[in-house]
């Protein structure tokens, strides 16, 4: 057996210190994306859930058993063209109206159902029922212009649990949501306002129970879903800027940029070395490869 000559352990001893630093970088950024797939994600699968109508008795049409006051103060909705498609839910077809379908973390049908009340005699409504821990949602995508829009709908809650994320109106994005409602509360309005950047934006808006990593129970009821251009929001209502919630929600990268760089410079240093050692060998490598050469022909010879 030849034993490896001293450039060829070289070379061998570089590639391996080069391989071991790529690992850890690459180990740096793996781990980030390792940790995010543990949790549920900002924007949950896309799964559509069961769609359940119920008899006239079980709908929303009942008062409320129990009735607490809204959490936070009255909004004054303001006037102006309705940019959101059917936000009355009055057109539709078979279990779902018009231009809305369904979404949730979970999709067994047991885990949630979704409900399109429309009775003749009263504004038609969405029910979202998570009877175990969920993030549901009914939504619809929209495409805005720049400038500012108000966001909102009414909405009441049965029995919405108090340790998560309740009921509300939000964008698919993270953190832009109206305040949540838990509890159990009479017919009242909620929103937030929203600007969209110069180059317009396109938004999911959806009429939600539960929310990002923070699944809740109970039954929530939606009417009268509406998105108002505005010149400014108002104040004492939640406001935020789409551009500025994409920006902070997109993971920073690890480390430094400079380290990245270090990491290329010491790569390059590494492979330049090994290949002038292995490319030029010092006088007693080739003397090593000399006498390895001539070893076959000496024994072919005796």
């Amino acid at each position: 057996m030849m034993t490896p000559s001293r450039p060829q352990t070289l070379l061998r001893l570089s590639g391996a210190i080069a391989l071991t630093v790529g690992l850890s970088a690459a180990g740096s950024f793996g781990a980030r994306e390792l940790n995010a797939a543990q949790s549920p994600p900002a924007q949950s699968p896309a799964v559509q859930g069961a769609v359940v109508l119920k008899p006239a008795s079980q709908t929303s049409m009942a008062p409320a058993a129990q009735s607490t006051k809204p959490q936070e103060a009255a909004i004054q909705v303001p006037a102006g063209t309705n940019k959101i498609a059917n936000g009355s839910f009055a057109k539709g077809a078979g279990d779902s109206p018009d231009h809305w379908r369904t979404e949730g973390w979970e999709q067994k049908s047991d885990v949630t159902s979704y409900t399109w009340i429309h009775e003749s005699s009263q504004p038609a409504e969405l029910e979202v029922d998570n009877s175990k821990p969920n993030d549901a949602r009914w939504m619809q995508a929209i495409d805005l212009e720049p400038g500012w829009y108000y966001l909102g709908a009414q909405v009441r809650t049965e029995g919405v649990g108090q340790n998560n994320t309740g009921a509300s109106v939000s964008i698919m994005e993270d953190g832009a949501m109206s305040h949540d409602v838990r509890g159990t509360t009479s017919w009242h309005e909620i929103g937030f306002y929203l600007k969209i950047g110069s180059r317009g934006g396109d938004i999911e808006i959806a009429l939600r129970v539960g929310g990002y990593a923070s699944l809740n129970t109970g039954r929530a009821f939606f009417r009268d879903v509406k998105v108002i251009p505005v010149k400014a929001p108002a104040e004492g209502v939640a406001s935020f800027e789409l551009d500025t919630v994409r920006k902070e929600s997109a993971e920073p990268p690890v480390g430094q940029p400079w380290t990245l760089a270090a990491t290329f410079v010491l790569l390059a240093a590494i492979s330049y070395f090994g290949w002038n050692m292995f490319a030029n060998p010092t006088p007693a490598a080739r003397q090593e490869r000399i006498v390895e050469r001539e070893q076959p022909k000496k024994s072919a010879r005796q």
